[in-house]
């Protein structure tokens, strides 16, 4: 098995610059110095169009691993269903309640 060697991308040139550096597959976030946020649509679709290697993309609108109500969860499936219309490889998520995870959130539909 080949190892995969992701690489963070928080802009077009970030994603470029990993593809040409070997990345097998890039992770595009924003806020990086918050852990990595739901990046834009539109960053999203100018990476997609700028890079050949699969991509996938944070999915997660709040600091650290805690996920701040119903509002949030709609957000996230509205952010979710929007990405599933791209090009991309799948979404990177997670949560914790308390420190343990919140299994309950990722078997989510989104379509």
């Amino acid at each position: 098995m080949t190892p995969i060697l992701e690489v963070i991308a928080c802009s077009v040139a970030d994603a470029i610059e990993a593809e040409r550096g070997g990345a097998s597959r890039l992770e595009i976030i924003r806020d990086f110095e918050r852990g990595g946020l739901t990046p834009p649509l539109q960053l999203v679709r100018d990476i997609v169009a700028a890079v050949s290697v699969p991509v996938r993309v944070m999915l997660r609108e709040s600091d650290g691993y805690t996920i701040g109500g119903e509002a949030e969860i709609e957000r996230l499936c509205k952010s979710a269903h929007h990405l599933s219309a791209l090009q991309i490889d799948g979404v990177v998520l997670g949560f914790l309640r308390n420190g343990e995870i919140e299994h309950h959130l990722t078997p989510v539909s989104y379509t």
